[in-house]
């Protein structure tokens, strides 16, 4: 696969002292989590963010420290980017998108800041990607051939994203997909 947005990301390195600006940034607005618990890890150092004591815990790891330039450049964009690339990876996905959903005045924040400096070149990016039977082909290419790992941690085996169908607040997802079959079919 072969991705322009991609590939201009990644390329886009910092050095050690730009790059150590932008973790700062990040674990900055990581600071303010006020809901849930974030558990960060990177190179060997571990950092706690949110409410120690919250049911909801999610960790995150950073394996390449590119994943903090990209995330303070791009907001949540790079943070899609990153995770793409194998910067950083999550045993659980689905909690540490469900923690920025319960904070989302951290995620507005993320998206100004750095990531405001990257809007005119995402914005050129798109332009050079325009819907062209040329430009469609490589759009469809970059965003819809993910392969099935990003969607097995977030979907249950039945792989279906749309709505389900929950008769009780404890049920499972997966059943409430299958409630939401069993009504269509």
């Amino acid at each position: 696969m072969s991705d322009p947005t991609l590939s201009v990301s990644k390329s886009a390195g910092l050095g050690p002292w730009l790059g150590g600006l932008a973790r700062g940034a990040v674990l900055a607005l990581l600071g303010k989590l006020r809901h849930g618990h974030l558990r960060l890890l990177s190179h060997g150092q571990q950092w706690s963010f949110g409410d120690a004591d919250s049911p909801l815990q999610a960790e995150l790891e950073v394996l390449d420290d590119a994943a903090w330039g990209l995330i303070a450049g791009n907001g949540s964009i790079g943070a899609g980017e990153a995770y793409i690339h194998g910067y950083w990876r999550s045993p659980d996905l689905a909690l540490v998108t469900r923690l920025f959903v319960a904070n989302l005045e951290v995620l507005d924040a993320l998206e100004g800041g750095l990531a405001r400096l990257g809007r005119p070149a995402l914005r050129l990016l798109h332009r050079l990607n325009r819907n062209s039977r040329r430009g469609a082909r490589r759009n469809i290419l970059a965003h819809y051939d993910l392969g099935n790992a990003l969607f097995e941690q977030l979907l249950d085996r039945t792989m279906m994203y749309s709505a389900a169908q929950f008769e009780h607040p404890a049920q499972s997802l997966e059943q409430a997909q299958l409630n939401k079959l069993q009504r269509v079919c």
